[in-house]
């Protein structure tokens, strides 16, 4: 963070003379010696301060002990055949003992035969202690033969630690981005719990964390976009293996009988038949009954089984391959001839 130019002290101008020093000599009518040197005084001062006629430079300062603070500002228009430039500038400096402090802010506006630019930067600066620290905000935009960008940014630092972000659109890269620099990103509702402030969701050391429900519609769910899967159909029994990646894991098994209703057995099979899933061990984990109604056809009742939806959750699942089996069963007897015993089954694993 530089300093700007020399500025004007108008206290450094040569002061009027006095009327008791005789400008004309009276003997030669020729200006004294007196006149000429102050001339030529005034003449090296304006040489030396003034910068040109479309700058206009204000310095304020002041220093006591061990302390200085200075303030500068600077506003310049200049223009030319091949185009125009105007600019402010302010610059505060502050230090006492060592220990120093800085402030920019520098807006610039350029034009010339093939493009444009437009540009603001805002800085600041602190250092003490061994160590500085640092801020930046800048917003340009600029025209040019090869495209059009806009961007505006937010650069901070400190001794080992930096963090920014950048919002751009660039044609000549067909770029609209918005980036963040960071070891650490957080979202905090001032009230979605119960009036306390609570984070929505955080990243820190690699892993990124949301800490409120996530709801996700079936519409969402794009194909293939679950963790991990697999699916089975056809005659009873049916199954399914997912190679579970650990204890972190959950699993859902989602199966259904998918019998036809008009089977018509006889009514001594209702709520014999049931549905059930087993485990890699071999181990019923769910069992449920057949949906069934009663049909009396002349005098004599007869079951109708209808498609029967069955679900296991499970988790805490020791790593590796787990499969898991649906079937259609009997719980006393056979299953009846003629009964359709075609089942599905899905088998889903979920991250957590």
């Amino acid at each position: 963070m530089g300093d700007l130019p020399p500025a004007i002290d108008p206290t450094a101008s040569p002061a009027v003379m006095p009327v008791s020093v005789a400008r004309v000599d009276p003997a030669t009518g020729r200006p004294t010696q007196a006149l000429l040197n102050w001339e030529q005084a005034l003449r090296n001062y304006t040489v030396k301060t003034v910068v040109d006629l479309q700058t206009r430079i204000t310095t304020v300062s002041e220093e006591s002990g061990d302390s200085a603070a200075k303030a500068e500002e600077l506003i310049k228009a200049v223009t030319g055949e091949d185009g125009a430039y105007s600019a402010y500038i302010l610059a505060l400096r502050a230090a006492t003992d060592g220990n120093t402090a800085a402030a920019d802010e520098i807006i610039e506006s350029i034009t010339t035969t093939t493009g444009a630019y437009s540009g603001r930067l805002n800085t600041v600066e602190a250092t003490a202690n061994g160590g500085t620290a640092h801020g930046q905000v800048y917003l340009v935009a600029q025209a040019a033969p090869a495209g059009w960008t806009a961007a505006y940014g937010v650069e901070l630092t400190a001794p080992g630690l930096y963090a920014g972000m950048q919002i751009l659109v660039d044609t000549p890269t067909g770029t609209a981005a918005i980036s963040l620099t960071a070891n650490q990103l957080l979202m905090t509702d001032p009230s979605w719990n119960g009036g306390e402030p609570g984070n929505v969701f955080q990243y820190a050391g690699g892993v990124f964390r949301f800490l409120v429900p996530v709801r996700v519609g079936n519409q969402e769910i794009e194909d293939h976009a679950v963790t991990n899967s697999d699916a089975d159909s056809g005659a009873s029994p049916q199954s399914v293996t997912l190679d579970i990646r650990g204890t972190t894991s959950r699993i859902c098994i989602i199966g259904t009988f998918d019998g036809s209703p008009s089977a018509g057995l006889g009514f001594s099979t209702l709520n014999i038949l049931r549905l059930r899933i087993r485990d890699t061990a071999g181990t019923a984990v769910k069992d449920v009954p057949l949906v069934t109604t009663v049909t009396n056809v002349s005098g004599t009742n007869y079951a109708n089984y209808y498609p029967t939806p069955i679900i296991y959750y499970a988790e805490g699942l020791a790593a590796g391959h787990h499969t898991y089996t649906i079937e259609l069963y009997a719980s006393t007897g056979t299953i009846p001839l003629g009964l359709t015993t075609d089942c599905s089954i899905i088998g889903i694993e979920l991250s957590r």
